[in-house]
């Protein structure tokens, strides 16, 4: 990945975090939802950018339980439920924020090793032209 990509990977990561926020005075309801949608989400990103993903079937089924009335559920259900999906979530991020790191470190090791390139080149570049100064000078 080019440190551009990287960029723009983490832009998405964060605003897909911005989407997720969830207030406290909010809807089990709502809350669950937020949460499903930042999963699938996140799911999506870590395809693109090769990290490792939920792959479980505890989410199934969320669809459906977005679509139910807001009195003919079981609140201690929902709570876990929720409680699941936030477990996943904080796991997808972390997966995420892993991996677009370590491309980054793996970018900087490849332009610090140019660096040291190009400087040990310029370093023999001069010792060579103090040679032939020194050299000049006695004859």
């Amino acid at each position: 990945m080019t440190n551009k990509e990287i960029k723009d990977y983490k832009q998405k990561f964060a605003d897909i975090q911005k989407d997720v926020n969830i207030a406290e005075k909010e809807l089990w309801k709502e809350r669950l939802k937020k949460l499903y949608e930042g999963i699938k989400q996140l799911q999506n990103l870590a395809d693109v950018v090769c990290a490792t993903k939920y792959l479980g079937t505890d989410l199934k089924g969320i669809d459906e339980l977005c679509a139910l009335k807001q009195n003919s559920f079981n609140e201690l259900w929902f709570r876990e439920k929720i409680a699941l999906c936030e477990k996943i979530y904080k796991e997808l991020c972390h997966n995420i924020y892993y991996v677009l790191q370590t491309e980054e470190m793996f970018n900087a090791c490849v332009s610090a090793k140019w660096s040291c390139f190009w400087a040990a080149i310029a370093a023999t570049v001069s010792f060579v032209s103090l040679v032939l100064f020194c050299l000049s000078m006695i004859m």
